[in-house]
């Protein structure tokens, strides 16, 4: 199977490292500028920061994607807020299927901003986070996996076989979910509290205040429920 993974951030770094273990599988990463370079001379280069272990991948990297270049699966990986920029690109490419990982609150913009059939674009959320460092991804989870899904509807039978054989033999846990505008926006309801509270306490949420954690739940809980209602509609 041919698999773009769009975007080489802690993330997309991770995907591409568990995809690369299926035999089956030819992966390509798109990457940029000095990071591109160090992952073609040196290979592709995770600290996984919990298991105590560096694993080193050779992945071919390319810098853009052309219209004519077919894959049989996309994963875009890069922030949502990157997103406005390369959605003509995206939108212009031949393949088919599509999944955007990663906190993306706007799953029914993207939608309909790629113009396709709702059953070839997917949304995803890969439960790892980290940081790039000394020419290397450090990345940390307890066990990596992925919940997936159409933006308000389930996946067609298709769409999640390909995903299955993408990641067969992996140690990779796909989770199907069959709204995933919903279940975006009330995780961002909780993530987005706590990220501020932590920018508040440097980082140490061991010294946020009585009323700093009061806060971060109120606000989750009304993010939340502004969520709710908003998926309803």
């Amino acid at each position: 199977m041919r698999i773009l993974v769009y975007g080489a951030g802690v993330q997309g770094c991770e995907l591409a490292h568990r995809l690369a273990q299926n035999e089956k599988n030819t992966v390509t990463l798109l990457a940029r500028g000095e990071w591109k370079e160090r992952i073609d001379q040196k290979g592709l280069t995770i600290r996984h920061w919990a298991q105590l272990k560096t694993t080193v991948d050779r992945v071919p990297t390319i810098e853009t994607l052309a219209p004519e270049e077919s894959y049989d699966i996309v994963f875009v990986t890069v922030q949502a807020g990157q997103l406005p920029e390369i959605l003509p690109v995206l939108k212009q490419n031949k393949s088919e299927f599509f999944v955007f990982v990663g906190n993306q609150p706007h799953a029914r913009s993207v939608l309909q901003a790629m113009q396709r059939p709702a059953d070839k674009i997917a949304f995803g959320f890969q439960n790892n986070g980290g940081r790039r460092e000394n020419g290397q991804v450090i990345s940390i989870h307890a066990g990596i996996g992925m919940t997936v899904g159409g933006a308000t509807a389930p996946l067609s039978g298709t769409f999640r076989q390909r995903l299955q054989a993408a990641f067969a033999g992996v140690k990779y846990k796909l989770t199907f979910y069959s709204d995933m505008d919903e279940w975006l926006k009330c995780h961002l309801a909780l993530i987005l509290p706590v990220c501020y509270v932590c920018y508040a306490c440097n980082g140490d949420l061991t010294k946020a205040t009585a009323e700093q954690r009061k806060l971060m739940l109120d606000a989750a809980w009304e993010a939340a429920g502004c969520s709710r209602r908003q998926a309803s509609r």
